[in-house]
């Protein structure tokens, strides 16, 4: 195709370098796009897969994701994909092996399944494109994993990842196996890579395109369950609603909102498994964020879901503050957060760090659960959007779907109220919401 591409109408406003990326894309049918994580990749790659498709450039194409970012691309395609609308490979094997062989432009699957159904979709399919999200999935060349999505059928093939190289240069030759195999040898010194590579490369970081961008970069990350994770979430709702409902009206309400902070404490993650699909996401975060040496500030309002990450990420440099800490041990710990030069991880609760503290020094916030009043949401992000910060702020936020999560935001939105009070201070006396409202977050239509 022609380098004057004509970009479609969107619906938001593309920065420049968004622009230069949708055409590498249309122009490079073999490509990494190595953007660092906030810059839009999704968006990018979405735009050009329209703008292939609507010029018959190609007719099918297969986007392979981790599995609990399935929403967020079906998510994005609604909001950037115009009128291709994207069919997910899910269900029964013999449900899969239908849709794949489905006319449809375009299919998202996950890893998980595509490992699943290699077997079929190499005997039974044929891919104009086959993208795949986090491509450091298939880091390591000799993994199952990797092996697979090598094998899938293809025209091109295009690669998404912040962060093509994690520990050494057979992170690259291994993408790169997909992308255009045998371009690296391995023979090849650093410097030699880096010339083959680079004409199927792009990549910016937010340094180099500070103009381009605002202040504060805000993101949403659309997360689903897993299996297990949903299973404990749905029977908690369903068996202590059937307890709730018989109460009378005053304790039903306390009981419905003592429920909701406990279907969000297990979106957080699932107490019986331990599992939880925010910390499984937020890994490749870290390994995108610590690999630049950048500092990475998690808040949450439970000290408990801080306790669980802190184990969880432990292979990461991290740090717990919460209200239980003497004044000597905080001023530690923000002293060590802001001097030192390594990147590293500040857990932080809501009550203890959602005012007073001056965090300049991090480069993103994470909102690991929502809160119902969005100033509260203002003053975590404001711990780091401070006077004298270099670059711009990194603000994702993590949105559940099918969950309590959801309906928040749907609920929030649809009445456009300000809310002054987080669900511990709702009561009876001083409610924001009423009962119909709080049954429709928990899934319920009425009182029963």
């Amino acid at each position: 195709m022609e380098n004057n591409i004509i970009i479609p109408k969107v619906p938001f406003p593309l920065r420049d370098y968004q622009v230069d990326g949708i055409k590498f894309l249309v122009n490079q049918k073999n490509l990494l796009l190595a953007d660092e994580m906030g810059l839009g990749k999704t968006i990018q790659t979405i735009v050009a897969i329209r703008i292939l498709l609507k010029n018959k450039e190609i007719k099918n194409c297969l986007i392979v994701v981790p599995v609990s970012l399935i929403s967020n691309w079906v998510h994005e395609f609604k909001i950037w994909g115009d009128l291709f609308k994207p069919r997910v490979v899910t269900g029964s094997q013999k449900k899969r092996k239908t849709i794949y062989k489905m006319q449809t432009p375009v299919l998202i699957v996950s890893y998980e399944s595509l490992r699943n159904d290699i077997e079929f979709v190499k005997e039974n399919t044929n891919y104009d494109l086959v993208v795949i999200d986090e491509a450091q999935r298939i880091k390591n060349d000799g993994s199952i994993l990797s092996k697979c999505i090598k094998k899938i059928p293809r025209s091109f093939s295009w690669a998404l990842t912040g962060t093509p190289l994690e520990n050494n240069i057979n992170d690259v030759s291994s993408i790169f196996g997909f992308i255009q195999p045998k371009v690296i040898s391995k023979y090849d010194f650093p410097r030699e890579i880096k010339s083959k590579i680079d004409p199927y490369t792009i990549r910016r970081r937010k340094r180099e395109v500070l103009k381009d961008l605002p202040d504060v970069i805000e993101q949403e990350i659309r997360l689903r369950m897993s299996d297990k994770q949903w299973e404990t979430y749905e029977n908690t709702r369903i068996e202590r609603y059937k307890y709730i409902k018989e109460l009378e009206k005053k304790e039903r309400i306390s009981g419905i909102l003592a429920l909701i902070t406990e279907l969000k404490k297990i979106v957080n993650f699932d107490p019986i498994t331990d599992k939880s699909s925010k910390a499984e996401y937020i890994v490749d975060i870290l390994e995108e964020k610590l690999l630049l040496n950048e500092k990475v500030i998690i808040f949450s309002q439970y000290v408990k879901t801080l306790e669980y990450l802190e184990k969880y990420l432990s292979k990461f440099n991290t740090n717990l503050y919460h209200g239980g800490l003497s004044h000597k041990e905080r001023d530690k710990l923000i002293s060590n957060f802001k001097q030192s030069e390594k990147g590293q991880v500040f857990l932080i609760s809501l009550k203890a760090g959602g005012v007073g503290l001056n965090l300049q020094e991090a480069s993103t916030v994470i909102l690991f659960d929502r809160w119902w009043n969005p100033a509260v949401e203002d003053q975590a992000i404001g711990r780091a959007d401070r006077f004298g910060r270099k670059g711009s702020l990194h603000v994702i936020k993590f949105i559940t779907v099918d969950t309590i999560e959801e309906k928040i935001e749907e609920l929030i939105l649809e009445k456009q109220k300000l809310f002054n009070t987080i669900i511990e201070e709702v009561t009876t006396k001083n409610n924001k919401f009423d009962e119909n409202d709080l049954l429709h977050m928990i899934g319920e239509k009425d009182g029963g």
